[in-house]
């Protein structure tokens, strides 16, 4: 087990490296305690916002001893730095939270929002199988929001402050 703590360590110093002078440029956006952005929105919809917030904090939950990414408002972050990206960065954002979406109302017909908490993280915990070796959309997105959940949770006040270290 203890090469899987040391394989997610180097990642994060990895994503951290990469990442710390572009996020400094990015102004964090502030939400209010739901999941609803206090300031407006550049590029998602507020119904892909809640998604980004809940798949997110998945991701990176709250616990006893830190904040997660839904209190670091990584949703926002992506948010702000989607505004700021391509047509194509834009474009494989919204095609995979569009299969997120599709694939799990294949499950039970409903958006991935009204499944419970134990069922959203099983439907994460199948996305992240195709972590080593993406074979579907899913997967590749899975690999995606891991990488901006990282990135805008440890350039954040909280994650930076708060969160555990790296």
């Amino acid at each position: 087990m203890n090469w899987i703590l040391m394989k997610r360590r180097e990642a994060l110093e990895l994503v951290m490296i990469a990442a710390a002078p572009i996020a400094a440029q990015q102004p964090h956006l502030h939400t209010t305690g739901d999941s609803a952005p206090a300031t407006a929105l550049r590029f998602l919809s507020p119904e892909e916002f809640r998604l980004v917030d809940r798949l997110t904090e998945i991701i990176i939950p709250a616990d006893a001893h830190s904040p997660g990414a839904h209190e670091a408002k990584v949703a926002a972050y992506i948010d702000e730095l989607l505004a700021d990206s391509g047509a194509n960065e834009q474009g494989g954002w919204r095609a995979g939270l569009e299969t997120v979406e599709s694939e799990t109302r294949k499950l039970h017909g409903k958006p991935f929002l009204n499944y419970s908490s134990v069922q959203q993280d099983q439907i994460m915990k199948k996305m992240a199988e195709g972590e080593e070796s993406p074979k579907t959309g899913l997967h590749r997105f899975f690999i995606r929001i891991k990488s901006q959940t990282l990135s805008g949770y440890y350039t954040s006040s909280a994650g930076l402050l708060q969160g555990p270290p790296l």
